[in-house]
């Protein structure tokens, strides 16, 4: 990151460059907002894709209904599976 930010020229000198973590934000992420933010990604790929969107954002579901994702420390995939989850939410 520091390398690709030394070849940017153009940023004003009053711009402020801001980083966040978001990869650990995925206990504090609405589910419904998050499952909606997912549901946009994958609309973007082709229809016949599979499996489908609604397939996926089913499982992600599943996933949060049953507390996979909620309080105290997540299962083992939770981090695999979830580590952009939050990313496409804030995004």
């Amino acid at each position: 990151m520091i390398n690709i930010l030394k070849t940017v020229t153009d940023l004003p000198s009053d711009t402020q460059l801001v980083a966040m973590d978001t990869q650990n934000l995925f206990h504090n992420v609405d589910h419904q907002g998050g499952l909606n933010a997912l549901t946009q990604v994958l609309d973007r790929r082709p229809p016949e894709s599979v499996p489908s969107t609604q397939r996926l954002r089913d499982l992600a579901e599943i996933a949060f209904s049953k507390s996979f994702c909620m309080f105290g420390k997540p299962t083992s995939w939770v981090p695999k599976c979830l580590r952009n989850f939050s990313s496409l939410y804030v995004a």
